[in-house]
């Protein structure tokens, strides 16, 4: 743990990672992996991720597993287990500061999706489509590569759910299946370390308050104060990830 990273901004990161996703159905792996990508080794950062985003999800699935749809995590599911293959490949072989500057460039255009995203959802559930099934593969190699198997999937999985409900539901049944294979997958064939399973633990308080918190905020809050108050956390968050990662290469 870099000497200038003090614990608190870590926990508080992962706190408010933790909210945000507890609150909107997506975001843990957005805020809290870029952060911890600045504070600690880039494979570490993406593992402590995938471990907490696991059992953060794990919690949050079993409140809402009964609006799930269950053609839309199917078709989640066999897209994802594509994808698996393409992300190992990705985190295995990747240069950690190009690993740094693929998840800002991630997070920033998942931030401007946003922007054009309408508040509304769709009024009922559409067949699966190819851009679907696409997106699931996409997401099946981000949840190895980079602990963000949401930004792919968030937008059509949004088309195919007939309600905000069904949504979050749905996006936490398949992070649940997506993050139990990226850590067989990682523990396989990367190695997690003694140092990395006692960073996340230390970390799950943060996380449980955080969850806690967004239960309680959720029903506060209005569609249009959730868009803008993402946005702004993802485009900080994928700035500081740019700005560290020139740095580190011109210094």
């Amino acid at each position: 743990m870099p000497a200038d990273i003090p614990w608190f901004s870590i926990c508080g990161a992962v706190f408010f990672a933790a909210l945000i996703q507890s609150a909107t159905g997506i975001g843990f792996g957005l805020i809290a992996m870029p952060f911890l990508l600045i504070a600690l080794a880039g494979t570490q950062a993406v593992q402590i991720t995938v471990i907490l985003s696991l059992g953060m999800s794990v919690m949050l699935c079993i409140r809402t597993y009964r609006d799930c749809d269950v053609k839309a995590l199917r078709t989640l599911m066999i897209g994802g287990a594509v994808g698996l293959p393409f992300g190992l490949t990705g985190f295995l072989f990747l240069d950690p500061i190009y690993l740094k500057l693929l998840a800002g460039a991630v997070v920033l255009l998942f931030a401007i999706s946003i922007v054009w995203q309408p508040v509304v959802r769709a009024t009922e559930t559409k067949p699966s489509s190819p851009i679907f099934f696409g997106a699931s593969i996409l997401s099946g190699a981000m949840a190895v590569c980079l602990a963000m198997p949401g930004p792919a999937v968030i937008g059509p999985l949004r088309e195919h759910c007939d309600s905000n409900r069904s949504v979050r539901s749905t996006i936490f049944a398949y992070f649940v299946l997506a993050y139990v294979a990226a850590f067989g997958l990682q523990m396989g064939f990367a190695d997690i370390s003694t140092e990395t399973m006692w960073i996340s633990l230390i970390l799950v308080p943060a996380m449980v308050i955080g969850i806690s918190a967004g239960h309680l905020l959720a029903p506060r809050l209005s569609p249009r104060q959730i868009k803008v108050s993402i946005v702004l956390v993802l485009l900080g968050t994928s700035a500081s990830l740019i700005v560290s990662t020139v740095r580190e290469v011109m210094f």
